[in-house]
């Protein structure tokens, strides 16, 4: 098969590399992306390994990057992507890229303090300004003449009397203004003067470079004391305190030359932020190749790593992992990139007994496929792959429950939306977690809208309305031209039978789905319930046996020929012996059962439950003429590839109800009432398939097998339970007489099969198993050992699990009728109490566009919010949930590992 339907053929292979040229055949790998190293020195420390220091500069670049990229999101810029794809430099140019970053972070560094030291020094200069604008108010109080606070009396003469008033002027923050002034209260007793008055103009913070505004403050005292506890508070507050002149002379020409000062700061700091601007130019021109570049020199020299050394040290030795069809390739690049070196770097396979990773090549198409099925686990090597088959089973059986023309064309049409824009780089680089979600599953969604259009044509369900494609295959105008209905038969009769076998009543099966007639009935869900639970147990047989046919071609490629006969024979024969006869039944009923013989019809269920018991129930009786004066047609609803035949009949009715005619259908034990209408001159009832009572007589009696039906379905039990200890003790046994046989070979014997083994083209290929058949393998001293209740125990455990699980996994598929009935019903449930709403009400208001426009917006968003996403949620896990336990397991172990080459494609990313 090829790497779709399996994985690959991976190869180990030896890597012979000169050390003088190991460097750039790792990077040459690297730009591949082929090949997976094994690490060599898995008992040597990080710290201890050949080429750690190489590994702790380029580490130490990565620092000096970080702080380059943050000094350029700081000003606001951003950095290009690299252009084109840059290879790993040479070891030499490490030294070059150190030298030129540590330059140009240091440069960055100077010029950057130096901006901030000038900005805080012009953030200074400006509170200065603020605090000697503010000020000459206050200070004429102390130094003009007399004013209402001048004392009356003059103070007396004494030690105090050259006393003179002082001042203390500055800045602080608002949020320590009222601090810093209850402080300076209580400390100084009240023996000061304090003014505190906020900035008229926000400044710009030198820090963070927001505006912010501050507290000026003039405080005026006496005594040299006091002017200590000033200064040793605003000290603590971290107040900028600044020189205030007492005389106005003095201050304005202060604050003339602080603007002067302050005129020609902010020249300085514009050229320097202009040089500034330079720097983060050249950061944004050299960083983004640089970033690139280091991260593929490291991940080389962690490759390298992962090498032994030769004895001579003249070479790294290397394991790698690699697809054998690619080993060409591997071998050009390594001859090409040693060339220089004059020695060539040497590769060969080697032999391997441990299980290879697996490698399955995918495309933007089956990568969301793939993605489901990893989900699950990854495949053994060389197992064989669900992923193309789920192309096709998972969105069938998705849509099977979420069947409808209008909701799968909403979905179709989104996800078409998204493949046609998949090449936008905006598209691609959005970093919404539930747009790359969706965009990922872009193909998926696109396939799951498809199919359901599909089944919501075989449904005839269109945002739960029924579409009339084709005439309907019903009429009641013959029924009543044949039976004499007069208007004192319709007064008299409230009840009217139908019968198909009358000319003309049942004119035949709908061309394509169901007959949009069921819309109208009451009593359409009993048909469709009837119809979907059927469905559902056709489609889970057939996927669970898919599975297991499927599980043919791995023993076939692993060579466990014993696995075709004691183990998936076994299972086919359970299965389809006992569920697969219930299918042939279902399908044997629509196709022979026909209006004639509906009143005999037996039951499925029943009959399936004394086929178990071995009995025959007697008998019961047929219906009486005069009870079953015709029968009528559930007809046959689908057509083209879903044709199975008549279905289910009985009896019809139409019930007079003044205005209009309703019909009912009624049989033995069950009735029901659909309304009927006038169409085109006939009457048009809606038709009914209702339960058959059991008549006690065989399906198959009466058929071309007559009563050796019977022998075949005792046959079929005994034989599926006959498959049950040969699927428990079959590979037990044969595992332990395998086992017994290779013990009693001669070592010598042995010797040469290891050899051949060691000999052979792909040795790490070979023999890949299940775990108990390892057991019994003597390839060494480990798989020597067989344990028989390990492999028993593991048998036991897989045959209870199967059968059990073909009653379990049958019955689980009825989740495709159950969910399919709840999405319609929520589609008819949001059409009746919106749509239908609305229109009525549009009716009687007269103004239906008005009334309509909201309606419709309410009925869109619900439909989106509800049947789109959280319906489609419920039947994606639900369809998951059915690959994953009911089909996968019946094939599919999902113990194994994926290939992850050495690539720089992430590195470029």
């Amino acid at each position: 098969m090829g790497s779709m339907f399996r994985s690959e053929e991976v190869s180990l292979v030896q890597l012979f590399l000169p050390t003088a040229a190991a460097y750039t055949c790792v990077s040459q790998l690297g730009e591949l992306g082929l090949v997976e190293f094994r690490d060599l020195n898995a008992s040597v420390s990080a710290f201890q390994r050949r080429f750690v220091v190489d590994v702790r500069r380029c580490e130490e670049l990565e620092k000096t990057f970080t702080f380059l990229q943050e000094e350029v999101r700081r000003a606001g810029l951003a950095l290009p992507p690299p252009e084109g794809g840059l290879p790993a430099p040479p070891p030499r140019d490490l030294l070059r890229i150190q030298e030129e970053t540590d330059r140009l972070a240091q440069e960055l560094r100077d010029v950057r303090g130096n901006e901030q030291a000038l900005r805080a020094q012009l953030h200074k200069l400006q509170l200065h300004m603020a605090v000697l604008g503010q000020g000459p108010s206050v200070a004429a109080t102390y130094t003009d003449g007399p004013s209402e606070r001048t004392p009356l009396f003059q103070p007396p003469k004494g030690p105090h009397q050259d006393l003179r008033v002082n001042f203390v002027a500055g800045a602080v923050e608002p949020h320590k203004a009222a601090a810093l002034e209850r402080l300076l209260w209580r400390a100084c007793r009240g023996f000061l003067i304090a003014s505190f008055r906020e900035t008229e103009q926000p400044l710009e913070d030198p820090v963070t470079g927001e505006p912010a505004t501050w507290m000026t403050f003039l405080i005026s005292y006496w005594g040299e004391q006091i002017g200590q506890k000033i200064r040793k508070i605003t000290d603590c507050f971290h107040c900028h305190v600044f020189p205030f002149e007492e005389q106005e002379e003095a201050r304005r020409g202060a604050l003339q030359q602080l603007q002067q000062q302050s005129q020609e700061l902010r020249e300085v700091l514009g050229e320097t932020e202009r040089f500034l601007s330079q720097v983060l130019g050249r950061v944004q021109r050299l960083l983004p190749p640089w970033q690139v570049q280091i991260r593929k020199m490291k991940a080389v020299y962690l490759a390298l790593n992962q090498c032994s050394v030769s004895a001579t040290y003249k070479c790294l030795i290397a394991e790698a992992w690699c697809a054998t069809r690619d080993l060409p390739a591997v071998q050009q690049a390594l001859h090409d990139s040693s060339s220089e070196a004059g020695v060539s770097a040497v590769v060969h396979r080697i032999p391997c007994r441990d299980m290879p990773p697996t490698l399955i090549r995918t495309t933007r198409f089956t990568a969301s496929f793939q993605a489901i099925v990893d989900a699950y686990g990854v495949g053994r090597y060389q197992e064989v792959n669900p992923a193309p088959y789920t192309i096709i089973t998972f969105p069938f059986l998705f849509a099977v429950m979420f069947g409808d023309v209008g909701h799968g064309l909403l979905m179709f049409l989104f996800a078409l939306a998204m493949v046609l824009a998949e090449d936008r780089p905006a598209i691609k680089t959005a970093k919404n977690e539930i747009w790359q979600t969706f965009f990922g599953g872009r193909y998926l969604l696109l396939l799951m809208g498809l199919f359901s259009v599909y089944t919501g044509f075989i449904y005839n369900e269109c945002f739960s309305r029924a579409t009339v494609i084709f005439p309907s295959g019903w009429s009641v105008a013959a029924m009543a031209n044949q039976s004499g209905w007069s208007d004192n038969f319709l007064a008299n009769h409230p009840l009217l039978s139908l019968d198909p076998n009358i000319t003309g009543v049942f004119l035949g099966p709908y061309p394509f789905g169901i007959d949009p007639i069921w819309s109208l009935a009451v009593n359409h869900l009993s048909f469709l319930n009837s119809f979907k639970m059927k469905m559902s147990v056709i489609l889970g047989v057939t996927h669970m046996a898919f599975g297991v046919v499927l599980g043919v071609f791995n023993h076939i490629h692993f060579g466990q020929w014993h696995r075709l006969v004691l183990e998936t024979l076994p299972e086919l024969v359970f299965l389809l012996g006992l569920f697969g006869y219930l299918v042939f039944m279902v399908i044997y009923k629509w196709l022979r059962v026909s209006a004639a013989g509906a009143a005999s019809a037996p039951s499925i269920l029943i009959h399936f439950i004394n086929m178990f018991l071995f009995s025959r129930a007697p008998p019961t009786g047929h219906s009486s003429p005069g009870r079953w004066a015709g029968a009528a047609s559930g007809f046959t609803a689908l057509s083209g590839p879903w044709s199975l035949g008549h279905s289910e009949w009985s009896s019809a009715h139409l019930r007079n109800r003044g205005a209009g005619l309703s019909c009912e259908m009624r049989g033995p034990r069950d009735s029901g009432r659909l309304p009927a209408r006038w169409h085109s001159g006939s009457w048009r009832p809606v038709p009914f398939s209702p339960r058959i009572p059991y008549a006690g007589m065989s399906l198959l009696s009466e058929g071309p097998w007559g009563r050796s039906a019977e022998v075949v379905q005792s046959a079929l039990v005994v034989l599926a339970l006959a498959t049950v200890p040969v699927l428990l003790l079959g590979t037990p046994l044969f595992l332990r007489w395998n086992h017994h046989r290779h013990l009693r070979r001669t070592p010598q014997l042995q010797d040469e099969v290891k050899t051949g083994l060691l000999d052979s083209p792909d040795a790490s290929v070979a023999g890949w198993g299940s775990d108990e058949e390892k057991a019994g393998h003597p390839g060494d001293q480990e798989e020597a050992k067989f344990v028989l209740s390990e492999v028993f125990m593991h048998q036991a455990i897989h045959t209870i699990e199967f059968c059990l699980g073909c009653i379990s996994n049958t019955a689980s598929y009825l989740r495709l009728w159950a969910l399919s009935l709840a999405h319609a019903q929520l589609s008819e449930v949001l059409w009746a109490m919106v749509m239908r709403i609305g229109l009525g009400m549009g009716r009687e208001m007269g103004v239906v566009a008005v009334v309509l426009v909201p309606v419709f917006a309410a009925f869109a968003v619900l439909t989106v919010a509800i049947l789109l996403v959280m319906e489609g949620l419920s039947a994606f896990l639900h369809a998951l949930r059915l690959h994953w336990v009911e089909f996968q397991n019946k094939f599919y172990s999902g113990t194994g590992y994926k290939l992850n080459p050495f690539t720089f494609a992430v590195e470029d990313q």
